[in-house]
């Protein structure tokens, strides 16, 4: 009795093991094409990495949102001091004039201004060094915003080439006798019903990636060729004025001559106004001015409180530049052999612009 049944088990035993053995060799001619598989299909590296993309979507559409709060929040306090501050020099300059004018033969007036134009001098210093400070740290998140923005609109770029890259390598496995057989092999040794993609996944990927292409704008416009790879394109100005401006990625700000900024209406005082210095292409410095410009417009697309930099007046020959601190505001690029700058942003969906 003994032995017949140590006979049943061995024989009990020994079926699973073939099939476990059929099902190993079967899922590694599936691998040695290159398939995975996935719920009931057998599917291209492709479709796994638009699953990883989508889900990226998802974590960056945070992130950004979350920097455009932070930047927004930034930019309001950032304004909120430079009101005080400004009126912290004001205070200083009235203060100077009534010691300019004050009597020193009455001391206790005289000591008493002094003192209140000192103590508002360090105010205004550790203000000037606060300011600094903020603004390097305004720089920082409005990069990193501007980056977090261009990964997305790149990655919606580039999930699109993925999808046509991968829909075509489904008609070819499609036609691919290898690959039937070896998927109708995993089939049987899974006894299960397995079969090439696309899956119903890849579908509802493909659909919502047509989703977050909807939320992208693009415009392309023409560029005149100026010559040593030079190119200048039609800004309008403060939705009124026209200028021709070159298309400089290499210029962290718009500049603008000092003509044209007055034409414009940017009002610029050379013997107060605050001054940067800047290095031009041949090396030489000049000196500028920060400003704000209330708006640009290229080709279809309107940006406001763009950030520029009026030129000292010596400085007349010089172009007007249409920086980073317009272009950063889009993915771009710029064809030289077609003359034509290309813009592409999001939809206001995912904060601050």
């Amino acid at each position: 009795m003994r032995v017949l049944v140590l006979v049943g088990i061995g024989l009990f035993t020994g079926v699973p093991q073939l099939v476990a053995e059929d099902l190993q060799a079967a899922k590694r001619a599936v691998d040695d094409l290159g398939l995975s598989v996935s719920g009931t299909y057998i599917v291209p590296p492709g479709e796994l990495t638009l699953a990883k993309n989508v889900t990226q979507f998802g974590t960056l559409k945070r992130d950004i949102t979350a920097t455009g709060r932070k930047l927004a929040l930034m930019e309001k306090q950032y304004a909120q001091f430079e009101q005080q501050f400004t009126q912290a020099q004001q205070q200083l300059v009235t203060l100077n004039a009534q010691l300019a004018n004050a009597n020193p033969n009455d001391v206790f007036v005289y000591n008493r201004i002094v003192g209140a134009v000192n103590a508002l001098t360090g105010q205004v210093d550790l203000m000037y060094q606060q300011r600094s400070k903020m603004d390097e740290q305004l720089a920082a998140t409005k990069a990193e915003f501007s980056k977090g923005r261009e990964s997305y609109v790149q990655l919606i770029l580039d999930t699109r080439i993925l999808v046509e890259e991968t829909t075509a390598k489904y008609e070819e496995l499609a036609q691919d006798e290898n690959v039937t057989s070896a998927i109708a092999a995993y089939a049987k040794a899974a006894r299960r019903d397995y079969k090439l993609g696309p899956s119903t996944t890849f579908a509802a990927n493909v659909k919502k990636l047509e989703g977050l292409e909807g939320t992208l704008e693009s415009d392309t416009i023409t560029l005149v060729d100026a010559g040593s790879n030079t190119f200048h394109v039609a800004v309008i100005v403060n939705g009124k004025h026209q200028e021709q401006m070159v298309v400089d990625s290499g210029a962290s700000f718009v500049s603008l001559p000092f003509a044209m900024a007055q034409k414009l209406g940017i009002k610029v005082n050379e013997e107060e106004d605050e001054t940067i210095t800047l290095k031009i292409a041949n090396g030489d410095e000049i000196y500028g001015y920060p400003k704000t410009i209330p708006s640009l417009k290229v080709g279809k697309f309107t940006v406001e409180n763009v950030e520029c930099v009026v030129l000292e007046s010596l400085a007349a020959e010089a172009e007007p530049l249409l920086g980073m601190s317009f272009l950063g505001n889009f993915k771009f690029e710029i064809n030289s052999s077609e003359k034509s700058l290309s813009l592409m942003r999001l939809e206001e969906t995912t904060g601050k612009r």
